[in-house]
């Protein structure tokens, strides 16, 4: 088998577009604003779909963020930017 990165690419990107409209499509069929526990999400959310969209809770975690991890060292999976 031939390995092609754009096809590799191409596939990636059409699975996410794929993805989307189908979350969308459930967040619809339910009702509910879009979230995600952060252990689960797939990194297509944004913040506030995974840490809540309250501006305090942000602000706070950010701080918490800054003292505790000021290189940013654990900015990995899902960093609060």
């Amino acid at each position: 088998m031939i390995h092609y990165e754009g096809d590799e690419q191409n596939t990636r990107r059409e699975a996410a577009e794929w993805l989307g409209k189908l979350t969308d499509a459930l967040y619809e069929g339910v009702g509910e604003d879009r979230h995600a526990y952060v252990n689960y999400a797939n990194g297509n959310e944004t913040v506030q779909e995974m840490y809540g969209k309250e501006r305090w809770r942000l602000e706070k975690l950010r701080g918490l963020k800054a003292e505790w991890d000021p290189r940013n060292k654990f900015r990995f999976y899902n960093p609060i930017v």
